[in-house]
């Protein structure tokens, strides 16, 4: 007697789903310098870099991570592509985050703690500008703490000796939307959090300067910055402009003073007519889709 034919499960005759490509190509030599497959290369370029522009952008945070002993997955670092003039494109670049600056102080065996974050009076400020390519007026206002300070403990010869960081000001410090002087919506949304890493970088590096050396965490870095070099560190989705912008250059320490362009944004004083400024840190309602930053560091 034959036997009858078997048909086949609904379940098994379904399509398996297409995956797509990773963002950047991967390469088996990443397998054999970093120890890296190909689902981690994903997890990486889509997830951990996600602001990469390039394949060499993320080998370079490997090797800065495989340098330092340090776990990429954990997201110690952010690479941050810059405007480079000369090359007219974006350039990837690496920051170690606060996370970073964190794990090699506590590697010295001499970290002892911090004290909470002091802050300064709140201020209440309101920018005029333009975003994105049909450069649509908008404004922002951001209630924000007018500085901030931490105090790093460090064991000197078995005592606990407090280290003050310097104070570092907000209107130094926040980075830009672009090439205006609009603060861009990670210092709207987190105007405290946002000052309070920067504070605690630079108190870091107070504490701990055979460690650390003058290494800026990425928090302190996200405005748009020309240099001697020509190169202009951006967080605008479009290509900043040739004329020059006097700003902090990277071998500066945070708290060295930012002279912001005032070419587009003008800030203006609080209201004082009676009205109430805007949610102090929340994205204003005429910015719909200003677009995604090249980085928003955290």
């Amino acid at each position: 007697m034959n036997a009858r034919p078997q048909l086949a499960s609904p379940r098994a005759t379904e399509a398996l789903p297409a995956i797509a490509p990773e963002r950047l190509p991967y390469h088996p030599s990443v397998h054999e310098r970093f120890g890296i497959d190909r689902a981690s290369w994903r997890a990486l370029v889509e997830a951990v870099f996600p602001t990469a522009e390039s394949v060499e952008g993320v080998i370079l945070a490997l090797s800065y991570c495989k340098a330092r002993r340090l776990d990429p997955m954990k997201k110690p670092v952010h690479v941050v592509p810059i405007w480079d003039r000369k090359r007219k494109r974006y350039v990837d670049t690496v920051w170690p985050g606060i996370g970073e600056l964190r794990t090699t102080a506590m590697r010295t065996g001499l970290y002892a703690g911090c004290d909470a974050a002091q802050f300064g009076p709140d201020i209440t400020q309101t920018w005029r500008g333009k975003v994105g390519e049909d450069g649509r007026d908008v404004v922002v206002t951001v209630t924000f703490p007018e500085w901030a300070q931490v105090t790093v403990y460090r064991m000197v010869n078995g005592q606990r000796v407090p280290v003050p960081g310097p104070r570092v000001y907000w209107l130094e410090t926040y980075a830009t939307l672009g090439r205006d002087a609009l603060p861009n919506e990670m210092w709207r949304r987190r105007p405290r959090g946002q000052l309070e890493k920067c504070a605690e970088a630079a108190s870091l590096r107070r504490a701990f300067p055979e460690e650390i050396g003058n290494e800026l965490a990425a928090d302190e870095i996200g405005a748009a910055s020309p240099d001697e070099t020509g190169i202009v560190t951006t967080t605008a989705t479009e290509e900043p402009s040739g004329e020059p912008e006097a700003q902090q250059r990277a071998d500066e320490p945070a708290e060295a003073p930012r002279r912001r362009a005032r070419r587009i944004a003008q800030p203006e004083p609080a209201p004082d007519d009676g009205s109430e400024p805007s949610a102090a840190g929340a994205p204003p309602a005429d910015i719909p889709g200003e677009g995604a930053p090249k980085e928003e560091l955290f």
